[in-house]
């Protein structure tokens, strides 16, 4: 089955891995397709934007991952609890690190999308 999943039980292990990849690259494009229609977003210091369209969400991201020169992450905690997932972790800038906290939710058997992320 060439590199097929072969089980529901394996789809649900390597769908949650394919945002962790994305967070990984420290690639916000990459991240930002994991984004689902509209997110909550949070940078440090400004004020929550709630139920933002994922393009400007995706800009948010940009900009702040362009200006501190985010280049990575690292997990530090998950967990799910049914169709949503808890990810905390630290994303490494050029000079600091930052705490980052995001909430994953799936419909049925469709991939986890980034609907909650803050980084203080």
């Amino acid at each position: 089955m060439g590199g097929q999943l072969k089980s529901d039980h394996e789809k649900a292990f390597i769908r949650p891995l394919i945002s962790f990849v994305a967070l990984k690259s420290g690639n916000h494009a990459e991240i930002a397709k994991h984004f689902a229609v509209v997110v909550d977003i949070k940078f440090l210091d400004a004020p929550e934007d709630k139920i933002v369209a994922n393009e400007k969400a995706a800009e948010k991201l940009a900009a702040f991952y362009n200006e501190y020169k985010i280049k990575g992450f690292e997990r530090t905690a998950q967990r799910e609890i049914g169709n949503t997932m808890y990810m905390t972790g630290k994303i490494s800038g050029a000079t600091k690190n930052y705490n980052i906290t995001l909430m994953l939710m799936k419909k049925n058997t469709a991939p986890y999308h980034i609907v909650t992320l803050r980084v203080n």
